[in-house]
Parts: C-alpha cells; structure tokens; sequence
C-alpha cells in the first residue's frame, strides 16, 4: 500500500514581474461593487427565506435604486471623477 501520492503541479508560472494578466479589475471597476451588491441581496434573501422567524419582516435593500443608479453609470461613455464618486 502506497502511502504517498504522485503529486502533479497546475497551473501557471509567470516569471516576469512585468508580464501580468489582462483581465483584472481595478479598484475603481464599479462592476465588483455591483457583483457584491448582487451577492449580498441574494444572502438576504436566503437568510429571509430560510430562517422566516427571526425577522419581523424583509430588510429594505432598495435594490431596484441601485440596480437603475449602476444602469445609468455603465450607460454614460466617459464618466468623469466627480460622477464615479458618486456612483461609488
């Protein structure tokens, strides 16, 4: 009986400091909030759903304001910094 296990590597090495993905969001992406947005109102409304005794009713989230206040900032071609500071 073989008690060690063939260990195989994967995934990628890179080597060059320089060499980076392409596909990072920076932190000023307002898509990350809108995705932890989305995220949280789905933990809501499983807690809600799942443990309906211990709330006297749903927590108000406001989420149709958000979800049209996103709508409206990804819509505009150049958001200046005063416009995604607010959207923020």
């Amino acid at each position: 009986m073989e008690v060690f296990q063939e260990i195989r590597n994967s995934g990628q090495l890179i080597v060059d400091a320089t060499c980076t993905p392409a596909d990072i969001r920076y932190p000023n992406d307002i898509s990350i909030l809108n995705e932890a947005r989305m995220n949280t109102e789905r933990f809501i409304d499983y807690l809600y759903d799942n443990f309906p005794n211990q709330f006297q009713s749903k927590p108000r989230d406001y989420r149709e304001v958000a979800h049209k206040d996103f709508i409206a900032y990804t819509k505009r071609r150049k958001p200046r910094s005063n416009v995604r500071r607010k959207a923020l």
